[in-house]
């Protein structure tokens, strides 16, 4: 405290619920005008409790005192009233103005906040030598719901009260706000705000993945995705992460001390927590008095007004910035229909030294124009940002083009580390209340690839059904019409890519190298090269899209190399449904290439055969040409794909089930299956006047010997040969990778 500030003498009164009257002994404390009420406070003995969590209220002055430091009959009478009226103001804060009585005088108190200094209130609370100026509401005071600490972190959501019971509301969205009550109470909304905020992130344990927390959403007028209250004080679960301070705090807070104007990007794969992450990011700054401008964009520019409360939120975390409030108002008034006042007050701050710390998600929302603008705003601050995977603005970010400086982008891809993993499915069993095997944790791990959107989307399932069951983890997450619309963009922007587009698809299924542009030739929403440049699968359900493109996209299956997809191997090991996937895209695209020749069981299909995707469902249409048809859905009912090829007046079709079971026996009857209602499908389909149909169905199983069996079924509709070989047949070293 500064030895030339003014001394202020500021009494106090505490109201204690243990005490027969509502108020406690009055307290005469020595403050500076530069002093905040945390300052004021450690001169008061409170209880370890009381400390936890108080309100402390600027009142005007209540002259209570007859005889020096004896308060009057008529005083308590008039402090009881106050009292029990700022009680009630905490559950109803609508109510702004402690009402007059017939014989006590009303008027309206101001929340001191902890870092706000005295003199900041003083123009709107006259405070004289004599009597009661504040007014301290312990933690240990009833009611406890009163409390935002209590509220937003221990009370379950359907018990909670409404935000609008708790922030007072700011009254108006308009962007130009003239009216001084008005623009009061939108700070106040702000600082409220801030203190939820603060008092969240004070007590959170947010690098602890084994931790919880129910955080308020960094903006006065939120409209984030994932908040779970539409509250003035929305909310949203966070799930503790140790990334949130080895890479995105510590990056953003080099950033902003750096000196420098920066745009950072934060790009990733989707369902990975970015957007929970980089939210979470701003509270902590906001917390730490960082002034962190915090905007969430979706399909449609916000509204100026959003922007306007978003630079308040920032300017309100330091008190230092609270002279600027009034003039980010004031350009506001000047340009209403434009940014063009934010941008003209975010420059004077940059002149005058000051840097703000821009926090975006989703900002390629943002149309062409409307980006223009926004970087004239940033410049001279600090930008970090989240966007789609494919957008122009990563391209432009990690190669530095466009007026990009400073660090590189954050990247967070895939599922959750290590680290993390353990402590979120410890949570996630908490919460559905069910013990899940180590089994089918297996099993839910490498399909979902350990994605937190996805894992949590298969745990709402587990518990609403009360159990695991194997069609929990069937999502139809539309992602191989996402990739599918993405890669024809790319082949008709880049031609000459076609062949790079193509074996990205095949590293990307073999988890192997491949140096190209990246931008140019991949779907970066769900595939990405790791640490040492492999190309990777988010989870099995791209596996799934990328398979069904490596066939649909030209003939990709030209790219296919055995040795390469060895390597996948063990990383499919210990999920049987994405390894025999696997084995059906191996042994598919080799039937493909050789096709087969077993002059033992009479046996031969041509070479070269083309894959042709069958259409959505599996059922075939007219069929002109010879190929092989493969169904775009894993686990297409009893077959994997279909041999048909027509040859001097013969039309040959050789349903084909592929499977990594030693025998026969331990798979459902596909012969039976198929030939029960499907096969007139397929017979309808390629029927030709004059030309007779032979059918060959074929079982290619993971068995020790080579040729098994030919068994023929000539009495019965339609007359077949079955035909059961080893997958060593097709190819050795797909067999010896599965035996290895």
């Amino acid at each position: 405290m500064s030895s030339e500030s003014p001394v202020k003498t500021v009494n106090l009164i505490t109201i204690n619920a243990s005490s027969s009257s509502l108020f406690g002994s009055i307290k005469t404390i020595t403050c500076s005008l530069d002093m905040g009420s945390e300052e004021v406070l450690k001169q008061l003995p409170l209880t370890a409790e009381d400390k936890v969590d108080i309100v402390v209220y600027l009142v005007p002055t209540i002259s209570v005192f007859d005889n020096p430091g004896i308060p009057s009959q008529k005083a308590e009478s008039i402090l009881t009233h106050w009292c029990s009226a700022l009680v009630e103001m905490l559950m109803k804060p609508d109510r702004t103005v402690v009402p007059p009585t017939s014989d006590t005088p009303g008027g309206r108190p101001y929340v001191w906040l902890n870092t706000t200094p005295l003199h900041d209130l003083m123009d709107y609370v006259d405070i004289t030598q004599t009597g009661v100026h504040c007014i301290i509401v312990p933690r240990s005071c009833q009611p406890k719901r009163a409390y935002p600490h209590e509220w937003l972190v221990d009370m379950p959501l359907s018990k909670r009260q409404k935000t609008g019971e708790i922030i007072p509301s700011s009254t108006s969205n308009d962007t130009a706000i003239a009216d001084a009550d008005i623009r009061q109470r939108v700070v106040e909304r702000a600082d409220a705000l801030l203190v939820s905020i603060r008092a969240v992130i004070k007590d959170a344990d947010l690098y602890n993945p084994y931790a919880t927390t129910s955080i308020p959403v960094p903006s006065i007028q939120p409209s984030i995705s994932f908040q779970t209250t539409d509250d003035p004080v929305a909310l949203y679960k966070y799930r503790g992460r140790k990334t949130l301070e080895k890479e995105i705090l510590s990056t953003m807070r080099m950033s902003f001390v750096g000196g420098r104007s920066e745009r950072i990007g934060f790009f990733g794969t989707k369902g990975a927590g970015r957007s929970h992450l980089a939210t979470t990011a701003a509270s902590v700054l906001l917390s730490e008095s960082i002034p962190v401008v915090f905007l969430a964009f979706s399909n449609n520019q916000p509204a100026t007004s959003v922007i306007r409360d978003a630079f308040l939120l920032a300017l309100r975390s330091q008190q230092k910035l609270y002279c600027h409030t009034d003039y980010l108002f004031d350009c506001c008034c000047d340009h209403p229909d434009s940014l063009r006042g934010l941008i003209k007050f975010a420059k004077r701050l940059r002149c005058k030294s000051i840097r703000l710390l821009f926090v975006v998600l989703a900002l390629d929302h943002l149309s062409k124009s409307h980006l223009e603008e926004f970087y004239r705003m940033t410049e001279g601050h600090v930008l970090c940002f989240t966007a789609n995977a494919n957008s122009k603005l990563r391209r432009e970010n990690e190669q530095r083009l466009g007026g990009y400086s400073g660090r590189k982008p954050l990247y967070l891809n895939g599922g959750l580390s290590e680290d993390d993993l353990e402590g979120w499915w410890s949570q996630f069993q908490a919460d559905a209340g069910i013990l899940i095997s180590d089994k089918d944790r297996e099993l839910i791990e490498t399909t979902t690839g350990n994605v937190p959107l996805l894992l949590t989307s298969v745990f709402s399932a587990i518990k609403a059904a009360g159990s695991f069951q194997k069609e929990d983890l069937r999502i139809d997450l539309k992602i191989y019409e996402d990739m599918d619309a993405h890669v024809e963009i790319l082949m008709k922007k880049s031609p000459a890519q076609a062949s790079n587009i193509r074996s990205v698809l095949q590293a990307t299924l073999n988890n192997t190298h491949l140096d190209v542009i990246p931008y140019l030739c991949a779907d970066r929403r769900y595939v990405y090269q790791d640490n040492v440049g492999r190309w990777r699968c988010a989870n099995l359900y791209v596996y799934e899209a990328v398979y069904r493109l490596s066939i649909t996209v030209g003939d990709s299956m030209r790219f296919f190399r055995v040795q390469e997809w060895l390597n996948c191997i063990p990383l499919l090991a210990h999920n049987p449904s994405m390894l025999g996937y696997a084995v059906e895209y191996a042994v598919t695209n080799e039937l493909g290439r050789q096709g087969l020749d077993i002059p033992s069981l009479q046996l031969t299909f041509p070479k070269s055969l083309p894959l042709h995707p069958l259409p959505s469902g599996g059922i075939p249409e007219t069929i002109h040409e010879s190929g092989l048809y493969v169904p775009m859905k894993f686990n297409h009912r009893y077959i994997d794909c279909v041999a048909i090829w027509f040859k001097s007046s013969m039309i040959y079709i050789y349903p084909i089930q592929i499977s990594n079971v030693a025998k026969i026996s331990q798979h459902s009857d596909s012969e039976k299956n198929f030939f029960s209602e499907d096969w007139k499908l397929w017979h309808k389909a390629v029927a030709r006047k004059g030309w007779e149909i032979r059918w060959k169905f074929v079982w290619i199983i993971n068995c020790p010997q080579a040729a098994i069996s030919k068994t023929s079924r000539r009495k019965i509709k339609p007359p077949r040969t079955v035909h059961t070989i080893s997958i060593k047949i097709v190819n050795a070293d797909i067999a010896s990778g599965l035996d290895g």
